[in-house]
């Protein structure tokens, strides 16, 4: 009776676990909104010579194999050092749609580690008070670029996710810079569909 017992416990016990591992995340048509900033092109967060930071916001929805497209908006700022040593900042606001395929997963869906391709529009101004004597110091600039990187994401709920970010930007027509590394981290909320 008593092995019976202890054979019936940990039937229980491994049914509960199955359960826990088949979580209700990246299922299709699950809809979610992240949050996220960080760096760019650099490591430190002051304002300095060649120091950025970011801010995005994403609306998203998986589809079916755990994909997820997502469009969102970015807003980043990197500060350049002029010859009379101070500081000008160049803006970017931009609006960006995304597809992350599904890649690694751990067995029990808490980790992922999947890869991010997308295009990005949006607009540059460069506040520039040396620009034109005439007195015009914005430089305005239209953008149409891609992206792509790396996300990793923890699912701490079926609700929360922690979400980290490695990403090249790349815009030819900036007028300041094409290329921009970013990485930083991020909280992703999961809702379901009805």
């Amino acid at each position: 009776m008593k092995h019976h017992l202890i054979g019936l416990l940990w039937t229980i016990v491994f049914t509960l676990a199955s359960f826990t591992a088949q979580a209700q995340i990246h299922n299709p048509q699950q809809k979610m909104i992240e949050l996220g900033g960080g760096l760019l092109d650099g490591v430190k967060a002051i304002k300095a010579d060649n120091s950025g930071r970011w801010l995005r916001l994403a609306l998203g929805k998986y589809g079916k194999k755990e994909g997820l497209w997502q469009i969102g908006l970015l807003a980043q700022v990197k500060y350049y050092a002029l010859p009379d040593t101070s500081l000008t900042g160049v803006r970017q606001y931009l609006m960006e749609g995304t597809f992350t395929p599904k890649m690694l997963r751990s067995a029990d869906r808490s980790l992922y580690l999947s890869p991010v391709l997308g295009v990005i529009t949006g607009y540059e101004s460069v506040d520039d008070r040396r620009a034109d004597p005439s007195g015009n110091t914005q430089w305005s600039k239209f953008l149409l670029g891609c992206t792509g990187g790396l996300t990793g994401e923890w699912n701490m709920t079926q609700k929360l996710a922690l979400i980290s970010y490695a990403r090249i930007n790349y815009m030819g027509s900036s007028k300041v810079q094409p290329f921009h590394f970013y990485y930083g981290i991020g909280l992703r909320f999961n809702y379901f569909s009805q």
